[in-house]
Formats: structure tokens, sequence, C-alpha cells
């Protein structure tokens, strides 16, 4: 028997190949490049003070300039977005969708969060961890542990779980509050980024 990507013995003939991330991507401040299988995932780890960014390496449609190259956010579609999607996909442009994925883990220095084994499996894959989607919270206890983050109170709530911005402290008269809600009873934060409001 061998033991499979959570260090839990594998009896299966198919052991998922990880590629180790370099000694500097490990520790408190190890970032993170997610697909987009893995929103839910993202968006924890957000919440936990993890700096993740969201890509898609199945959508590009080979054009690796395009809008959503640096898209952040999981949960709304950017501008464009649904043209990309329209794109037929072909073996030519999908794995330039890949090289581009790859391309941008190696130049922000972050480690891929994946739930497909074949990108794993690619000869030039960067430092990354294949993520079985139907087990996040398993998942977050095994990546905390992998790279050595730290759990620490300070962190929680100031990354936007939505976009991956920083979070700030927010007066009643900000503009982002216009038109909202706002409780009385606690403080306000607001993402830098997108103004996402909680």
């Amino acid at each position: 028997s061998s033991s499979n990507i959570l260090g839990e013995e594998d009896n299966s003939a198919a052991v998922v190949r990880v590629r180790p991330a370099i000694k500097k991507l490990y520790g408190p401040n190890t970032k993170f490049l997610c697909d987009f299988s893995l929103s839910k995932l993202s968006r924890w780890l957000r919440i936990l003070g993890i700096d993740v960014a969201m890509d898609s390496w199945e959508n590009h449609g080979g054009n690796s300039n395009h809008k959503n190259h640096h898209l952040v956010t999981p949960l709304q579609p950017s501008e464009g977005e649904e043209e990309l999607k329209s794109v037929p996909v072909t073996s030519t442009n999908k794995s330039s969708s890949i090289q581009s994925f790859f391309q941008r883990a190696r130049k922000e220095k972050r480690v891929i969060l994946t739930s497909s084994k074949s990108l794993l499996d690619r000869s030039n894959c960067p430092p990354s961890f294949y993520v079985n989607a139907n087990n996040i919270e398993k998942a977050l206890v095994h990546i905390y542990a992998e790279y050595g983050l730290d759990l620490n109170r300070e962190r929680f709530l100031t990354v936007c779980g939505k976009c991956g911005g920083e979070i700030e402290e927010v007066e009643g008269c900000d503009y982002r509050l216009v038109g909202k809600i706002i409780p009385m009873d606690r403080q306000i934060y607001a993402c830098k980024l997108c103004g996402q409001v909680s």
C-alpha cells in the first residue's frame, strides 16, 4: 500500500503526484492560486486570512491577455466572462490556457490548489496540491498542516472572501454604506477592492 495526498493509506493504483513547493513558498505567508472548482475552499481560506487568488485554466480560449486573466472573485462573473465561456475549447487553446495558469502561479509565487489530477500530472506543473472538492473541511486541515499556515485570530476576516482584497473598518458616513441597513451594535467592515460590506 502507499500514502495518498492526505497522508492516508491508499491501496488504489491511481496515486496522485504532488509537485513539492519550493521552501520559500512554505510558511504562514504561503500564497495560493485556486482553480474555479474550489471556489468554496478559496472563500474559507480568505476568511481565515490567507492570500488566495482565483483563476481558470479551462475557459481562457487560448488568449492569455483576456480580461479574466487576473480574475480573483469566485462568486460573481466579471465583465466579458460570458463571452469567454462560449469559446470552443480545443486541445490547442486548452494547453495555452493551462500554461497561462502555470505562468501566473510562478510569477506571483503561488502554490496551485486544484481538484484536477490531470493538471498535477503535467511535467511542468508548478508547486501544487491536490484537493478533493467533495471534502473541503478535511482539505482545509491538511493544507494548514502541509504549508505551516498560522491559524491566528488576528488574521480572521482580514481578507475579503469575495475577491481577496484587504478588509478595513469603516464609519457610518462611508460611501460604501449608502443605501444599506447598518447594524448599530458592532463595527462595520468593507473591502478596499470590491466594496463588499460585512
